[in-house]
């Protein structure tokens, strides 16, 4: 259950924008690693939301999905959307940190895009201050099977540099910065719960939303707009929003959007909106 963003009202026009970026590739990873065949390998989909990724998953071959979500609005479109894949997907209303499964059950967990929702932010980023977070964490660690691995995707140091709002929102965009660990901070907490061979993968250009919806910045006005994109929750709570319409709109009647969008999106091309973290229970 997010501190900041209403995933109840969220999940009505969710899918408008998000998409799932990169669940190919950790498909591979998770084929890959565990020297299994997908439809051998079971997942939870800790934080499933719509069901973005647990349908590309199950698109890919798996056949022993578990999908879990704190929003029944969130869940509701998750079935419906898995509907073709009866006997393959398990759906449960769960609110993390608890994950109510006996232990040693899956071969995979992952965290989509979920934990920077459990804590309050704070200034140090350390996981000591991130108890839910890290109550998250340990579970999976528990619910895994021996070999088993744990996939965390997530906005981490080089992410943030592609936010383009970061330099103009800075109250925001720090409080978006405290939401989250940090790398080094996640790599302490893998460790401390027991996980090993903790490795981070960065893909330059991975974007979680549909391009032709998050680029378009001259839409910053409209609260539907605004509403796909949990970020902007944050700004209209730090009182920086009609800063940010403003300069938006003084570039769309200079007649330098493009040229804006162009410099404020640069460093998005270089490191995308959200890496990952693989590690592995033994």
């Amino acid at each position: 259950m997010s501190l900041y963003y209403n995933y109840e009202e969220a999940s009505i026009g969710y899918d408008q924008a998000r998409i799932a970026d990169g669940a190919d590739f950790m498909c591979a990873l998770f084929s890959g690693l565990l020297k299994k065949d997908l439809s051998q390998i079971s997942v939870l989909d800790a934080g499933c939301g719509t069901g973005n990724y647990g349908l590309a998953f199950l698109k890919n071959g798996i056949n022993q999905l578990t999908m879990i979500d704190a929003s029944k609005g969130m869940l509701e479109c998750a079935k419906k959307k898995c509907a073709n894949y009866k006997g393959k997907v398990e759906f449960r209303l769960s609110i993390l940190p608890v994950i109510d499964f006996p232990s040693a059950q899956f071969d995979v967990v992952t965290f989509t895009q979920v934990l920077h929702h459990l804590d309050s932010p704070t200034v140090s980023c350390s996981f000591h201050d991130h108890p839910r977070c890290t109550e998250a964490i340990s579970q999976a660690y528990r619910v895994l099977k021996p070999g088993g691995l744990l996939l965390i995707d997530a906005m981490f140091d080089e992410n943030f540099n592609s936010i383009w709002w970061g330099p103009f929102c800075p109250i925001a965009f720090n409080n978006m910065k405290a939401l989250r660990l940090n790398k080094s901070n996640t790599i302490a907490l893998l460790k401390k719960c027991g996980f090993s061979d903790v490795t981070h993968i960065s893909r330059p250009g991975a974007c979680l939303a549909d391009p032709s919806v998050y680029f378009k910045i001259e839409n910053v006005s409209d609260p539907k707009w605004r509403a796909h994109f949990s970020q902007y929750k944050l700004i209209e709570s730090s009182g920086e929003l009609n800063f940010l319409i403003d300069l938006v709109e003084k570039n769309i009647l200079e007649g330098t959007l493009e040229v804006f969008r162009s410099k404020v999106f640069e460093n998005f091309f270089l490191c995308g909106d959200h890496s990952m973290f693989v590690c592995k229970k033994y």
